[in-house]
């Protein structure tokens, strides 16, 4: 709870549009257009002034119609939006095609190699198309900060590319070592989820994130947490904090908001859920009095 705290823009008169988080989500897809839009939904329900999504143009009226506050332009004009970006998440949705391939390896290549430095987060079909697309030896530029979030099978598939081993089965602190070679041989960070959340650095620093959330695994809660990560990113580079500190603050309030999202929904929990405990766990760290909504309230207030 500290590390949110830390990272926690201060509210005052002098801020103007774009001083809390000009970021942007390259993805989304025909099949998967609500992908880039719960990271979207999440950056803005944090606190980002303004969130982006970059996505195919089939994909692109589609993902307007969910709501006005999300701003929806096509991938080709990414390159040319970067400069006024101050971060980017690259992957949810973006689909595995060859041609959704070779977008998302372009759109990795211009946001990393980003000079003044932009904070990247990769997730999701932004990991496959490293997997499919890189080759020995490759690695991200050396001024680059660059988290990489897969889950246990994309953990697994990044270990058997650039490693040529495996992590099925194995315990955290197996894991751990593992995530902590990827991070030093790819120059990146990687947030490996699971049970327990495993964040490593390219220095091969590791640590270990424990803490409750929900028994619930619904399609969505790892687009929320790529879209809280790259905000807490952007913030801690804004303020000079350690990449660390986001990784854990991220995975706080991800947890924390599913606890809350399963104790009001319980089964039919959804990521539409969680997004909006958002708004409340953020509140009750900075010790705003919350009043308890229904799940129908919940629910309409993410619509």
């Amino acid at each position: 709870m500290q590390a949110v705290s830390d990272l926690l823009p201060t509210l005052d008169d002098s801020l103007r549009k774009g001083d809390c988080g000009r970021l942007a989500v390259f993805g989304g897809s025909e099949d998967y257009p609500g992908a880039p839009f719960y990271a979207a939904t999440s950056m803005l329900r944090l606190g980002a002034d303004l969130a982006h999504i970059f996505t195919e143009p089939a994909a692109a009226t589609v993902i307007k119609s969910y709501s006005p506050e999300v701003l929806v332009g096509k991938s080709p004009a990414f390159p040319h939006w970067l400069d006024a970006l101050d971060g980017v998440l690259i992957g949810p949705g973006a689909g595995r095609d060859g041609a959704s391939v070779d977008l998302v390896s372009a759109a990795i290549r211009v946001a990393t190699s980003a000079e003044p430095t932009k904070p990247v987060v990769i997730d999701a079909d932004g990991l496959w198309a490293i997997t499919q697309s890189w080759m020995d030896g490759d690695r991200f530029p050396d001024h680059s900060i660059v988290i990489l979030t897969p889950n246990a099978n994309e953990m697994d598939r990044l270990a058997k590319k650039f490693l040529n081993e495996s992590t099925k089965g194995r315990q955290d602190a197996e894991v751990c070592e593992v995530a902590a070679r990827l991070a030093a041989a790819l120059h990146c960070h990687v947030f490996a989820k699971g049970p327990n959340d495993i964040f490593v650095t390219p220095k091969k620093e590791m640590m270990m994130f424990v803490h409750p959330g929900s028994p619930r695994r619904p399609g969505g809660i790892g687009d929320c947490l790529a879209g809280l990560l790259t905000t807490f990113l952007v913030w801690a580079h804004k303020k000079g904090e350690p990449v660390e500190k986001a990784a854990e603050a991220a995975c706080y309030v991800t947890r924390e908001a599913s606890k809350e999202a399963y104790t009001y929904s319980g089964r039919g929990m959804n990521a539409t859920d969680v997004i909006a405990r958002i708004v409340p766990v953020i509140r009750g760290i900075e010790g705003i009095p919350t009043n308890r909504m229904d799940p129908a309230t919940i629910a309409s207030r993410c619509e």
